[in-house]
């Protein structure tokens, strides 16, 4: 896959601000889903040593699949959304990220108010197994988050687990997959971290596909 038309988005700042959901599901679900997870993730933003057992690494999932869905339509002069609408009812009917998902936590030296960087993939070509993906890295503290998602083309339907090319680098050492879960249990934080420039954070970011 390579790097789509689209230009990445970053923001730098504490806070970003989303009018795209409704009054019932920001009081209702989504309330509940961070009222849940902020036990979770502040040892993980604050860097204290800790242990994640599966409940903890799904409903990280759930909520990094959730941010990274508004993230992508809180963007300035954005396009169509990757996630579909048949995604983000799947997100709330199961509970689960949307099929051909992946999820990785990193650690960052430096603590970090709030980066976001999304990119989306191409893969031209109707023989291709995949078609298009989606990389949205976020970095809060001392925690980095990034979540990947596949769609797959005519030739991709009913195969196995989806094999994306990555740059090389020291992932396994850098990054902890939570989704699909891999460990009953992982142990946080992994043995390298990033940083401690930003450009470690835009590398993480273009690591995925083929992107330069």
């Amino acid at each position: 896959m390579i790097l789509g038309a689209n230009d990445p988005v970053t923001f730098p700042g504490k806070y970003v601000k989303s009018r795209c959901v409704c009054k019932t599901c920001n009081e209702g679900w989504m309330s509940g889903l961070e009222s849940g997870t902020a036990p979770i993730l502040k040892p993980l933003i604050s860097d204290s040593p800790c242990t994640l057992d599966y409940i903890q690494q799904l409903a990280l999932s759930v909520w990094t699949t959730k941010t990274t869905m508004v993230y992508e339509c809180a963007k300035e002069k954005r396009k169509a959304a990757f996630y579909s609408p048949a995604n983000r009812q799947h997100l709330l009917t199961w509970s689960t990220p949307p099929p051909d998902s992946l999820i990785w936590i990193g650690r960052y030296e430096d603590s970090y108010s709030l980066f976001i960087e999304n990119h989306y993939l191409a893969n031209p070509g109707t023989a291709n197994v995949l078609s298009e993906g989606c990389v949205t890295t976020f970095a809060m503290g001392r925690l980095v988050v990034q979540m990947f998602s596949a769609r797959r083309g005519l030739h991709g339907e009913g195969r196995g687990s989806i094999n994306v090319a990555r740059k090389e680098g020291e992932w396994d050492r850098l990054l902890i997959q939570i989704w699909p879960v891999r460990e009953r249990f992982i142990r946080w934080p992994p043995p390298l971290s990033f940083g401690p420039s930003e450009e470690h954070l835009k590398e993480l970011a273009k690591r995925i596909g083929g992107q330069r």
